[in-house]
């Protein structure tokens, strides 16, 4: 018989002598649980049929195991006594008796009895018994044997976790990740994957898991350890606790210098004090400390009321401004202390610079700080201004989250407080704002409205802020007019938006040449777009802007593509979509899905598509993007000639949306033999893409499908004309693989 393990925890919920009254039962029980039905009574039968006890300690123990262990009265000896008897009789029925008990340190008073009992008598069974624990053994009784399990080595550590799992299945990155936040240790390891199995993320157990959740990015430590923890800093020296605490308060990394600074003690205490768990919680290198998880850290702050913690993150605040932090950093500390009014300005420069590094995360939970803040101050102009501040960029953080309605209304709350302090730059700003929603809901004519209005509110002011926010309504209408299809003038006010804006704005202008580069493809200079997007790349890279780099990576693919590097493209757009996942941005992912099936179809390859177009359609919804739908939708139409198509084709306002479902429309016409509605189609197709540039691959799909080869060997031969002799070979390669098969 072998019992591996069980929670000891002390308890009110936990029953006396916890984990073996749960041991006797699964024995007794044979395996079923001690609320099933008649477990009493069963129990108490068995304990007389298989153990020998007399009736009156049968029911005992019935009541011990399945019970009210209250009841046991104290004349009777020991709920110990009664555990450990029946523990040896069941040992005594032949077989060795295997026990292990984990966290056997938090075991209850009558549990140690047990075990004290249990070793005492083991000299006369075969038992084995085994305790996990964090400490040595402090009972009356002396173990055998200790044995020290010190931290596993990465290699061995990865090992380990393949072997619990079944098949030996395990996401080596996700293991060897969680070495150092675990500290290698195998007993965190195994506690932190039964609590993904208790928490419906991970199945089965120890040796046998499986079907671990696509959600689990990182295995963090369980909520036992993190208990454990807790006690062990309540119980440190005052001046060891309060070192911990400072360093806690500091940041998952800290300098050792700003500890010494906030607890006003030397170096070499300091050292002993972050030691104090031999590095497991907090690891020091050199000048420079970091908490091996940030549960940990938290853990640590969890140990501290508070008000003390206040005053804490306080003194942390003018510590850290003293040794140059950043005001953001500076700003937060000021935040944890509640001081309302002294952290808005450094918090609003902080959000700043998260809005224009695109952090939508980031930003969206420091937008939700401020507003605490704002609300506990009163409304004098100074924190007007500042309401009026944190609104337009609250609007710009819920427009990066693709929140539709809360950054209209940041916006609209804006644009009111703007006109009463008489702000015109900000109120262009709302305005602008606005009018980037309405473009991303392809509410084409309602965002060239408001962009005139802002325009006309800046005609006046010639700052740098006003000219950065001018540019932005710059490329806000580019953008509008390259969806209506009029690239040409698209080109021309991204190139005036690139002139106008003044330095300091690296991710405002790698986007600029994101879209700069667009229009530069849908003019046929597709090399040289693809320079303007190396150039965006290293810009986004400097800013630390993730989307703009993810949106550098979606058109590179695509233009890659239109180059013929078709394996290029394909690693272009999956990185785009990667990044997209991990920054949570549904229309870029929904994008890059779009684009690779692309690739696929317009040379003849459109049996592979349908998977990454109902995904780019799924994204769409998400992100409440029509033209993306439309889009998605008439792919699938030309990918599957066989699907029903709706009795008209679609008309959503923009051009390549509404020519690829006029072409697919055509197509199934011609195979229907209708060939005078096909070439009404085509004809209707043809002239709409004349008015308004699309993309080249669907240029040339559609001229060779209206047989207007030459118009189309014109089109190639304006593209071969722009771009530099070693592009040419491949260019023409695939030019001549884009037309309708069969």
């Amino acid at each position: 018989m072998v019992f591996l393990g069980g929670i000891a925890e002390n308890e009110p919920t936990t029953r006396f002598g916890a984990p073996f009254p749960r041991m006797i039962c699964e024995v007794l029980l044979e395996g079923e649980r001690e609320d099933a039905p008649r477990a009493r009574e069963r129990i108490a039968e068995r304990a007389k049929d298989q153990l020998g006890f007399d009736a009156e300690d049968s029911l005992l123990l019935a009541e011990l195991c399945a019970g009210d262990a209250r009841k046991i009265s104290a004349d009777r000896g020991s709920r110990a006594d009664l555990l450990a008897r029946a523990l040896a009789r069941i040992a005594a029925r032949g077989g060795p008796l295997v026990v292990r008990i984990d966290r056997s340190d938090d075991a209850n008073s009558t549990a140690v009895r047990v075990i004290e009992l249990l070793m005492q008598r083991s000299v006369a069974m075969h038992l084995l018994l085994l305790l996990v624990r964090t400490k040595p053994w402090d009972g009356a009784v002396r173990p055998d044997e200790e044995i020290e399990i010190g931290p596993l080595p990465r290699e061995d550590f990865v090992e380990l976790a393949r072997r619990l799992f079944r098949g030996r299945d395990v996401d080596e990155r996700l293991i060897a990740d969680a070495h150092d936040a675990l500290d290698g240790q195998p007993r965190a390891l195994i506690e932190c994957l039964e609590e993904l199995v208790a928490d419906g993320r991970l199945a089965g157990r120890p040796g046998d898991f499986f079907a671990l959740a696509p959600t689990v990015l990182e295995l963090r430590p369980a909520r036992p350890m993190l208990h454990r923890v807790r006690a062990r800093i309540a119980a440190l020296p005052q001046a060891q606790r309060h070192v911990l605490l400072a360093a806690a308060v500091l940041g998952d990394r800290f300098e050792l210098a700003d500890v010494e600074a906030l607890t006003g003690r030397p170096a070499l205490e300091v050292l002993d004090s972050l030691g104090a768990f031999d590095n497991r919680v907090a690891g020091i290198e050199g000048g420079e400390g970091r908490f091996r998880h940030r549960e940990y850290r938290l853990a640590t702050l969890a140990t501290v009321p508070p008000a003390a913690l206040r005053a804490l993150h306080r003194d942390a605040a003018w510590v850290r401004e003293d040794r140059g932090a950043p005001p953001f950093e500076v700003g937060m500390h000021l935040s944890r202390a509640m001081e309302h009014e002294a952290c808005l300005d450094p918090l609003l420069l902080g959000l700043d610079n998260l809005v224009r590094a695109s952090a939508r995360r980031a930003a969206v939970r420091l937008v939700e700080r401020l507003h605490l803040h704002l609300n506990r101050l009163p409304r004098t102009p100074v924190n007007l201004e500042r309401r009026l501040r944190w609104l337009l960029l609250a609007g710009r953080s819920w427009l990066l989250l693709d929140d539709e309605e809360r950054a209209t209304r940041s916006f609209k709350k804006a644009v009111l407080i703007a006109i009463h302090v008489q702000r015109p730059r900000e109120h262009a700003e709302a305005l602008a704002g606005l009018a980037e929603l309405a473009q991303l809901h392809s509410r084409w004519f309602a965002a060239i409205q408001l962009l005139t209005a802002a325009d006309a509110l800046l005609v006046d002011l010639h700052d740098d802020a006003a000219r950065a926010v001018r540019t932005r309504v710059l490329m806000i209408h580019a953008r509008v007019l390259a969806y209506l299809g009029d690239a040409q003038q698209a080109l021309k006010l991204a190139g005036q938006a690139l002139r106008s804006l003044p330095p300091g704005h690296d991710a405002l202008e790698a986007h600029l040449r994101i879209d700069y580069a667009r229009w530069l493809a849908l003019r046929l200079h597709l090399v040289r777009a693809i320079g303007e997007l190396d150039r965006a790349r290293e810009l986004a890279h400097r800013c630390g802007d993730t989307y703009a780099e993810a949106r550098v990576h979606l058109h590179r693919g695509r233009n890659l593509g239109m180059l013929g590097e078709t394996k290029a493209a394909r690693a272009e757009l999956r990185a785009a979509h990667d990044l997209a996942v991990r920054i949570g941005d549904a229309r870029t992912r929904g994008r890059a899905r779009l684009f690779e099936a692309e690739l696929e179809v317009f040379v003849g390859r459109a049996e592979r598509t349908n998977a990454l177009l109902e995904d780019a359609l799924r994204e769409a919804e998400i992100a409440s993007d029509d033209v993306m739908a439309g889009h998605a939708r008439a792919c699938l139409l030309l990918a599957e000639p066989s699907r029903e198509l709706p009795a008209e084709p679609e008309r959503i306002g923009a051009p390549l949306a509404d020519v690829m479902h006029l072409l697919a429309h055509a197509l199934r016409k011609r195979r229907d033999g209708d060939e005078p509605g096909s070439k009404r189609l085509l004809r209707e197709a043809c002239a709409l893409e004349h008015r308004a540039r699309v993309v080249l691959p669907l240029r040339l799909f559609l001229l060779r499908a209206a047989d207007r080869e030459l118009a189309a060997d014109k089109l190639v031969a304006v593209a071969i004309e722009r771009m530099p002799a070693e592009h040419r070979k491949r260019f023409l390669a695939w030019a001549e693989r884009v037309r309708v098969r069969g």
